[in-house]
């Protein structure tokens, strides 16, 4: 006769998988805390949640079973179909990426909560060989460009004319006119502008081979151009 026979035997109780929906929203959650621990404002959370929403709806898999290449046909999406600019998408990237890289923190645990309830844990799926890199030094569509030389010249040629302009016209506004095409000739010579450099030094522009340029005239001492601009308010009928 068996010995257990009529003995009740209590067998480990099982756990309940994890609802996904559910940790999705634990996970969000806890990215926002964190955000918020960080000093980020409202705006900024709530646009980057709204992107993880977004990627999860598109590639149909929550964050423990994205790849890298889930990453990769969403921005050929949003590049090819939407049109995004080249900023938009570097933005979204490195929305993705942080956001990744909550989740593969081991502090946050979430590696061990994924593993143990679905099997897989989450990686990071931006990386250097398909995040988003500065082509140059400027993302401006290509009508927002420089001034070419000529264009320049121009600019300058035009500012000065404009104060014998009014000079000639007999009408006050040619110390105004003197003092912009000042700025604009200064602003163009670069440090002179910011530190208001007192020294004069004469300055050439790169795009002139080395030969002086309007722009020139920014080095010149403050307190000349000040001598200057009092001379042509003489001349200034009141």
């Amino acid at each position: 006769m068996d010995p257990l026979e009529g003995r009740l035997i209590r067998l480990p109780q099982r756990q309940g998988a994890p609802s996904a929906d559910a940790v999705f929203e634990d996970m969000l959650t806890g990215w926002k805390q964190q955000q918020l621990a960080r000093n980020f404002t409202a705006g900024p959370i709530r646009g980057r949640e709204s992107l993880v929403r977004r990627f999860v709806d598109h590639t149909g898999h929550f964050p423990w079973d994205w790849t890298v290449g889930d990453a990769d046909e969403f921005f050929a999406h949003e590049r090819s179909i939407l049109n995004l600019a080249f900023a938009t998408i570097r933005a979204y990237q490195t929305h993705l990426k942080v956001f990744c890289d909550f989740l593969t923190d081991p502090v946050y645990e979430w590696d061990r909560i994924c593993s143990q309830g679905f099997g897989r844990s989450p990686a990071q799926i931006i990386t250097e060989f398909n995040r988003a890199r500065h082509a140059q030094n400027n993302e401006q569509a290509p009508t927002k460009r420089p001034f070419t030389r000529a264009e320049l010249q121009g600019f300058f040629d035009l500012a000065d004319l404009e104060v014998e302009r009014v000079l000639a016209s007999g009408r006050k506004g040619a110390v105004a006119a003197y003092r912009d095409a000042t700025v604009f000739k200064t602003a163009y010579a670069g440090d002179y502008g910011r530190t208001r450099s007192r020294t004069c030094r004469p300055w050439t522009s790169p795009e002139t081979d080395g030969r002086p340029s309007s722009a020139s005239s920014a080095s010149c001492r403050s307190d000349t151009a000040r001598r200057s601009a009092a001379h042509h308010r003489r001349d200034v009928p009141c």
